[in-house]
């Protein structure tokens, strides 16, 4: 049963069919556990496209995403947050929970797996920035969790973090930038901590030194204090 805060939409091809992505992926060679950054919404143009700025999982085919999404594409120059998934079989997305923010808002995320009944919890949490006006203050409050199995079980070995400009918007609000980032995986290996791809289209971009701990439950993770996004 749909939920009153979970909305479907059509294929992304379909609603956005053109776009340009500024992406970092980290390539983590086994199942991804926890996933927790948080970044601050910026402020948006209003000229013409639409923004998609968000921290996610994907498997290695690439072929579906676990995101938290900060956008404009209700109105451009407003933001919101949200969760999405998908393509599901009929090439269908599900978003959850939109919730308003005001540009210098922080917005936490974070990705946990149960490694025993393989189901993922997402939460989110909008921080007000000290510009956020008094009457949307509590709007840009609204946390929330989303606790999902999904069907089949897609295993999460890619960590993404993504600039997304689509319809002629361009990346015109200065350096984006992601901090306290914690990555978990179900593994010993940790070389793929201090690898960051870029995508199809390069940019500039500063990383401070990652710190690598292997635990004694077999699981080590990746912390990472800030990176940013500089410029295309």
């Amino acid at each position: 049963m749909q939920s009153s805060l979970e909305f479907v939409f059509p294929p992304f091809s379909l609603l956005y069919p053109l776009s340009t992505i500024f992406l970092l992926r980290f390539k983590l060679l086994t199942t991804s556990i926890q996933l927790k950054s948080s970044t601050v919404a910026p402020p948006l143009s209003k000229a013409q496209g639409i923004h998609f700025i968000w921290p996610g999982l994907e498997p290695l085919s690439g072929d579906f995403v676990f995101q938290n999404v900060l956008g404009d594409q209700k109105r451009s120059g407003s933001c919101s947050f949200a969760a999405w998934y998908g393509p599901l079989p009929d090439g269908s997305y599900r978003e959850f929970q939109q919730t308003v923010v005001s540009p210098g808002d922080s917005l936490v995320s974070d990705f946990v797996l149960d490694l025993g009944t393989n189901t993922w919890s997402n939460s989110w949490m909008p921080v007000p920035g000290n510009e956020t006006k008094i009457e949307t203050r509590k709007q840009s409050s609204e946390s929330g969790n989303l606790t999902i199995s999904f069907e089949p079980a897609p295993e999460f070995t890619d960590v993404i973090f993504e600039i997304e400009l689509i319809i002629g918007a361009v990346w015109g609000f200065g350096p984006q930038v992601w901090e306290n980032i914690f990555i978990e995986v179900n593994s010993t290996e940790t070389s793929w901590c201090r690898v960051a791809i870029l995508g199809q289209y390069g940019f500039n971009y500063s990383m401070t030194e990652p710190v690598v701990r292997v635990n004694a439950n077999g699981t080590s993770s990746c912390y990472i204090a800030t990176f940013v996004f500089e410029n295309p």
